[in-house]
């Protein structure tokens, strides 16, 4: 049996005075977490951190969902608040097994590394400089904007992304001060 293709991707939920700030994705028409494909080499959230700073121009602290211990010989890293697992292109999968040889990935104009699956790790992070102005990337967002609880619910998202997102902002309401 052919396993799905699974790409590796980081996210960051950036979350300043009870808002979260969201990114409406230019290709997939959806409100969602700034993120994007981990890098070869590159670690989870080094590459959160980063595609966070390119699509919104905000320099961001992650916050670990669980202490981390101190160190002696391993570098620790913070833990993502959640892991997800899904599919982006059931199509691509098809094709792929449809195909006369099924090790080549299935590119697409939406998809051209050929991605079939994603695993995204998505971080919960708060500003490192509270007033610093978003940016957004042209390229690859529409629309940007801060949204409280309330507002994400009537935003255009998946339930998934929706339940994600206020999640993290009741994780940040019981685990972060301000001053994190």
């Amino acid at each position: 049996m052919l396993s799905p293709r699974i790409c590796m991707t980081a996210a960051g939920l950036v979350i300043h005075h009870n808002q979260v700030l969201l990114v409406k994705h230019a290709k997939l028409k959806i409100w969602l977490a700034p993120g994007g494909h981990i890098d070869e080499h590159e670690l989870p959230h080094l590459a959160a951190l980063r595609e966070v700073k390119e699509e919104t121009g905000i320099d961001a602290v992650i916050h670990s969902a669980l202490p981390m211990p101190s160190n002696h010989d391993s570098e620790y890293l913070p833990v993502p608040l959640l892991a997800n697992l899904h599919w982006v292109a059931r199509e691509n999968f098809e094709a792929r097994c449809q195909s006369t040889d099924p090790s080549v990935p299935h590119a697409t104009k939406l998809w051209p590394r050929g991605c079939e699956q994603h695993l995204v790790w998505l971080y919960v992070m708060t500003p490192m400089h509270p007033d610093q102005p978003v940016v957004r990337n042209e390229r690859e967002a529409t629309q940007i904007g801060w949204f409280t609880a309330e507002q994400v619910k009537s935003l255009s998202t998946t339930d998934d992304i929706r339940a994600e997102i206020i999640a993290a902002l009741t994780y940040s309401a019981q685990n972060l001060t301000e001053s994190n």
